[in-house]
């Protein structure tokens, strides 16, 4: 079953590289169903002065697809003036990304699971919402049984670069959820280990929630998107009046997330690469349970170490744990709080409490009075890196 999805992946790949080098054959694949002219570029296919709408969509989607290839991400990079360009899988099925107020390349993930029958789209990194362009898509079926076709909407020029295809063996299993506000620095590391977990990628996701943070988050953000287009790095924005909102937020991410297992934890932790798949093990059968592991914090010099690339958070994970000098806690904390999506689904996390402090605690209480007990995990921790006391906001960038 892989050698079939590894084939099908390397036929629309190969496809559109033929193109590129101007293969006649592998052109004629393509046909112009809207707008025009579409020109081969050995950088892309651009399309100029298309009219309102312009499409170009690929002959082979029907043939190239097989049952084996229901979980994949279709990738393509946009730039140019346009108001609109992207991926297209017939009439008001379209994932676009605006070109109308930006002159940098947008990078479009179209992430599609036919076993749990859900999609998303990203436009660097960051999750979109539903629209008018894409209203008629009301299952997974309607984009399987549709054509692919690249797509802009009243377009200058626009250059299409970098289509490609990469299959997934599983469905998500586990959404691991963090909040990042101002901790910019931090959160490098922290998602530089969350993105070489020993776990098929397709196993698990990232979601950040992002309040508009002015560190630079967002951009971080697109460049994992980018650096790790295998790895499912979600960015859900909100607004900035819910910086402090832990609990908001939160609900936000679990509402756009994937995984039977919900993962909260925080932006300034560090779990080792082979965190993910330990506690998939321990927590499978045990949905009425909430699952918390250590946390042994860094010292001031230590998080110096890491912050300034002295130290690395990732292949130095085992020579930092065994520091004499943490500090260790215990306790069914923000650290690392885990139960099933039907928990959570039961029990979200308080929104009345507009700062990062004792919403952990009252979601603990809140389980504990559905029956739903805490539970530690064998040989599960995060190291800590140590900041300035947040827990009511910061003015400054961590």
């Amino acid at each position: 079953m892989a050698e079939i999805v590894d084939r099908n992946k390397e036929i629309l790949n190969a496809i559109f590289e033929q193109a590129l080098a101007a293969d006649t054959t592998a052109q004629n694949c393509w046909q112009v169903t809207e707008g025009g002219p579409w020109v081969w570029q050995h950088d892309g296919v651009r399309i100029s002065n298309g009219g309102s709408w312009s499409a170009l969509n690929w002959q082979g989607w029907g043939d190239f697809k097989s049952p084996a290839l229901r979980k994949f991400v279709i990738e393509a990079t946009v730039s140019g003036k346009a108001e609109a360009a992207g991926l297209s899988f017939g009439p008001y099925k379209d994932f676009l990304a605006r070109l109308d107020t930006s002159d940098s390349p947008r990078h479009l993930q179209l992430e599609i699971d036919a076993e749990v029958g859900c999609w998303a789209f990203r436009v660097d990194g960051q999750l979109m919402n539903r629209s008018w362009w894409d209203a008629r898509v009301h299952s997974v079926e309607d984009l399987l049984n549709g054509t692919l076709t690249l797509k802009a909407k009243n377009a200058e020029t626009v250059l299409f670069q970098n289509l490609t295809l990469h299959p997934f063996l599983e469905s998500c299993r586990l959404s691991v959820i963090m909040t990042c506000f101002r901790f910019v620095q931090r959160l490098r590391l922290a998602l530089r280990n969350w993105c070489h977990q020993d776990l098929p990628s397709s196993a698990f996701e990232v979601l950040i929630v992002n309040p508009e943070s002015p560190d630079g988050t967002h951009e971080h953000l697109a460049a994992v998107a980018r650096g790790f287009p295998h790895i499912r790095v979600r960015e859900v924005a909100v607004g900035a009046d819910l910086n402090t909102n832990k609990g908001a937020m939160i609900n936000r991410a679990f509402e756009a997330s994937r995984g039977e297992w919900i993962w909260l934890t925080d932006a300034d932790c560090l779990f080792a690469p082979g965190c993910a798949a330990t506690v998939l093990q321990q927590v499978q059968g045990q949905e009425q349970h909430l699952f918390y592991g250590q946390r042994r914090r860094l010292s001031a010099a230590q998080t110096d170490a890491v912050l300034a690339g002295r130290a690395d958070g990732l292949h130095d994970f085992a020579q930092l744990a065994s520091e004499a000098n943490l500090r260790v806690e215990t306790g069914p904390w923000g650290f690392t709080q885990i139960v099933h999506r039907r928990v959570f689904e039961q029990i979200r996390y308080s929104e009345g409490v507009n700062h990062f402090a004792r919403t952990d605690d009252v979601f603990v209480d809140d389980c504990r009075r559905h029956q739903i007990s805490p539970k530690q995990l064998e040989g599960v921790f995060c190291l800590h890196i140590e900041h300035p006391f947040a827990w009511y906001g910061t003015k400054y960038f961590l």
